[in-house]
Order: structure tokens, then C-alpha cells, then sequence
């Protein structure tokens, strides 16, 4: 039995077409959405002049902010009863300062109207949600978001009986990168203690090759799974085992990264086999893309580049959007454009920005997640400054067809010239295409202040095992004479907040 309605609506709506309808209209119009959720890049916001925060922002805005803590802002943004603002005149101070302008408050309220409801209780639970009751010993470590999926996820799979031990083949996908692949599968066969392996790209939901290689787990000589734990040169053939007559399977997949989430919930539908499915999803932005790129100008402050090319260029039937309603969904035309002899665009295109940030969860961030979110995105955009001013990377370009760098962001690495035996010149992956500086996980320690994440930022960078495609010698030889008093002048570019 599904739940009485397809969507967890907002109060504004009671139908779920009306919510999808204005979703998708407030998507396609709002310009300054539009431009914050993929228009954009962080490291783009102190190497462009004007900087990007007085070019997308009112002013009135920026004056606001700087008067404001970011819980403040995030509590505005999220939490805060807006209606306290309907009358200006009685409400004169916020929190000890100003109120926030009445443009900014439209804007939150037009994007809070579209939210969706995080609490879904069952059937006959009151309508207060009661605070998630995981046993200590399970909850340990986790964080509020972690307490949020488990508690919800273990509702709702009690409810559906899906706990208890069933009579099914069980599917496990490993998943090794990229995350949109996978290649080995488990078959658990439940009260057989048996365990089979398949080798097999996962491309849809089709799992028929998969399916047609299990093997009856009755059949298997029990010489062929000896319990000894001695080496042994001869490795049983399993080719004289049958296979059922039939297969009542059961898919399992924790972690399911990008394409895999849908590719699982498709294989219910697609294959007679199998009976259920049990997923918890993550990565949903590294699903691939359906459509292309657009065909129309975004208003966006940055080009094209090659990661939104690669990734826009999938052309992937199974990619985003999955719904034909989105796929053909009719856009406006851009500035100017209205009335000549064309079709109107069409399609519903979420770039792989666009999609990281719909993944995040900030109603589940505290003080102290916040605090750590926004340190390493601000610390990681000054050093984009530093990078710039010591000569690593060129100033930010409008050229689409400037080197520019891959992984998202307009400035491009330096003239391609060979200075390794590997042949990787500056800015250059070995097969000679631009290649972004990709610093990935630093230890807690370098957060700390920002000369220690610069300096353990360019470690990383310069090391011998260093995974990053462009010349650790290269950068080795713009950083070597940075110091500490430098780094606190932001790479002595000007001023960087």
C-alpha cells in the first residue's frame, strides 16, 4: 500500500501536479535561482573583477549580510517565522540589528513555498513526529542528518516487512568508481549459506544477464567450498552446476551512488524475477545527464568548461531527467528571443553544480557542521586567489575556447609546455587536456587557520604521489617562495575579504 499522496507536499499545496507545475515554473523564471544554484562556481568569487558577490547580489543584500553571523543567516533562510516581517512599520530590529531587505525576504519565501516536508509519518502516527529512538550503541557516531536517514529509512522498512528474513537471492552491487558503474555483484541465497560473484557493467535496470548466471546453490558439491584454509591450485568448476528453473530475487544496495539508485528501482519494474527492493541512494549528482547541454543562454557568470561539457554531452537515456514531463517541459525563451520564427526550448537541465548543491541537507547542520561547510569553501576560494597571483592559473576567461580548467570554474591553467618525464605540462593531464587542481581531503588539523591549510593544501599538491594530473614540479616551482606573511595578505592580490 503507497502513501495517501505521491509527494510529501508543502502546506501551500494540497495536489501534487499544482506543486509540480509551480516548482517548475519558479525554476525556469527565476533568474537569480537560476544564477546561485549552478550558475556559478566558489572558486570563481575572488579571481573575477568585479567579484562575483557585488555582481549576483543587491546591494542592500551585501550591506545586510555583513551585519549578520551565518547561523543568523542560515536561521533566516530555513528556520525563522517570516510573517514577523509583514508589517515593516512594527517591525522595525531583527536580532539586535536591522531587518532583512524585503526583496531578500520574497526570495526565501518563493523558494521556502517549494519545499518539501521532511517529516513523513506513517499511517495513524500523530502529527507531532516523535524524536528518532535509535539504541545508543547503533547511534553512536552519527550525525544529525545520519540519525535522520537511519531512523526513517528503519520505519519505513519495518513497515513494509522487509526486516524479516525472506526466501529471496539477494543482489549486492559492489560499487568501485566511476560511480555510475558497477561491475561485481553478490548473490546471497538465504538459508543456503552460499555466496556467488558476477561480473557485470550495470548500464540500466536490466538485469537479465545477471540474473540468467545464478546458479542453484542445491546443486553445488560440497567439495567445491572446502573449509580448509590451506592453498590449493585447482580451482573447482562450477560449469556442471544448473541453474533454477526460476529466480524469486530480492535487490539490496547500500550506498548506491548516482545512476545506480534508479538503475535498482527500474530493475523491480524490468525484470520478472525480481520480487523486492531494498536501496538507500547517495551521490544523486553524479547521475548522468539526458539531455545535453542547453540550447538556450543561461543566465549564468561563467562559460562552459570542459567538466559541464563532458557531463552535459552524456546524452545518457537513462541519465537526468528520468520524467518525460521534465524531458519536454517548455522554457522561455531568453531576453530578446520572444516572437522569432523558432520552437521554444524545452527540458528541464540540472548541470552537475546545480546538482551537488540540491544534495546538500543544511536543516541538518548544526553550528559547528556550518562552521566547518563554510570555512573550507571559503578557505579553498582564497587560495584559487593565491593560485592566480603566483601564476598558477590565469585570470578568469569568457573565451569558451580558452584551456580552460575541468573542474568547474572559469580561470584556466597555464601555457601547456612539457617539464616532466611523464610529459605533463603545467594545467596538463597526461593525454595533454586541462585538468583541475584537485586538492580533495585535507586532515582536520589544516582547517585550523589559513595558512595551515594552504601549506597542507600545497603539500598535497607537490607530493611525489601526488593524484593530481598537473606537474607537482610545476606548482612545486610557482609555491616555493610563498610565506605565512603573504598568505595572510590573501597571496597579496588585494584585498579578499
Amino acid at each position: 500500500m503507497g502513501p495517501e499522496t505521491p509527494l510529501p507536499l508543502p502546506p501551500d499545496f494540497t495536489d501534487a501536479n499544482a506543486y509540480v507545475e509551480s516548482l517548475l515554473n519558479f525554476a525556469t523564471t527565476s533568474r537569480l535561482l537560476q544564477t546561485l544554484c549552478g550558475g556559478v562556481h566558489i572558486l570563481d568569487f575572488y579571481t573575477r573583477s568585479p567579484d562575483l558577490y557585488a555582481t549576483i547580489l543587491p546591494p542592500s543584500w551585501r550591506t545586510w549580510f555583513r551585519t549578520r553571523e551565518i547561523m543568523d543567516i542560515l536561521d533566516l533562510l530555513m528556520r525563522e517565522d517570516l510573517s514577523q516581517f509583514d508589517c515593516p512599520g512594527e517591525t522595525q530590529t531583527w536580532r539586535g540589528g536591522p531587518i532583512p531587505p524585503p526583496d531578500l525576504l520574497q526570495y526565501i519565501r518563493d523558494v521556502r513555498k517549494h519545499l518539501l516536508s521532511r517529516d513523513f509519518p506513517p499511517p495513524g502516527a500523530p502529527l507531532v513526529p516523535a524524536k528518532p529512538s535509535i539504541a545508543r550503541h547503533i547511534a553512536l557516531g552519527m550525525k544529525v542528518k545520519k540519525v535522520h536517514e537511519v531512523d526513517h529509512f528503519a520505519r519505513k522498512m519495518h513497515r513494509r516487512r522487509l526486516l524479516h528474513p525472506t526466501p529471496h537471492p539477494t543482489l549486492r552491487p559492489h560499487q568501485p568508481p566511476p560511480p555510475t558503474v558497477t561491475k561485481n555483484l553478490q548473490i546471497y541465497t538465504d538459508g543456503k549459506g552460499s555466496v556467488q560473484y558476477i561480473e557485470h557493467i550495470i548500464q540500466n535496470g536490466d538485469l537479465t544477464p545477471v540474473i540468467s548466471q545464478i546458479l542453484d546453490p542445491t546443486h553445488i558439491p560440497s567439495s567445491s567450498t572446502p573449509t580448509t584454509t590451506a592453498p590449493t591450485s585447482i580451482i573447482p568448476s562450477l560449469s556442471t552446476v544448473p541453474k533454477p528453473s526460476s529466480v524469486n530475487a530480492m535487490v539490496i544496495s547500500l550506498h548506491s551512488c548516482g545512476n545506480l539508485v534508479h538503475h535498482g528501482l527500474r530493475s523491480l519494474l524490468l525484470n520478472p524475477s525480481v520480487a523486492a527492493v531494498a536501496m538507500v541512494g547517495c551521490c544523486y549528482n553524479l547521475v548522468t545527464e539526458r539531455l545535453g547541454p542547453p540550447t538556450y543562454k543561461l543566465p549564468t557568470l561563467r562559460p562552459n568548461h570542459p567538466r559541464l561539457e563532458k557531463t552535459g554531452n552524456a546524452f545518457d537515456p537513462n541519465g537526468f531527467p528520468m520524467s518525460e514531463k521534465l524531458a519536454n517541459y517548455p522554457l522561455p525563451f531568453p531576453p530578446g528571443e520572444e516572437g522569432n520564427d523558432v520552437d521554444p526550448p524545452k527540458g528541464l537541465r540540472l548541470n552537475i553544480t546545480s546538482r551537488m548543491m540540491a544534495v546538500q541537507a543544511p536543516f541538518n547542520w548544526g553550528a559547528t557542521d556550518s562552521e566547518l561547510f563554510f570555512t573550507r569553501h571559503f578557505y579553498r576560494a582564497l587560495l584559487q586567489r593565491i593560485f592566480l597571483d603566483r601564476g598558477v592559473i590565469s585570470a578568469p576567461t569568457c573565451d569558451p575556447a580558452a584551456n580552460v580548467s575541468a573542474a568547474g570554474h572559469t580561470s584556466h591553467l597555464n601555457t601547456p609546455t612539457s617539464s616532466s618525464s611523464e610529459g605533463r605540462g603545467p594545467g596538463l593531464s597526461s593525454n595533454g587536456t586541462s585538468t583541475p587542481l584537485t586538492i580533495g581531503t585535507l586532515r582536520k588539523f589544516a582547517y585550523q587557520d589559513f595558512t595551515s591549510y594552504v601549506r597542507a593544501a600545497v603539500s598535497k599538491l607537490t607530493a611525489t604521489n601526488s593524484f593530481c594530473e598537473v606537474d607537482p614540479a610545476f606548482i612545486q616551482s610557482k609555491m616555493e617562495s610563498l610565506d605565512d606573511e603573504e598568505i595572510k595578505r590573501g597571496g597579496g592580490g588585494g584585498d579578499c575579504g
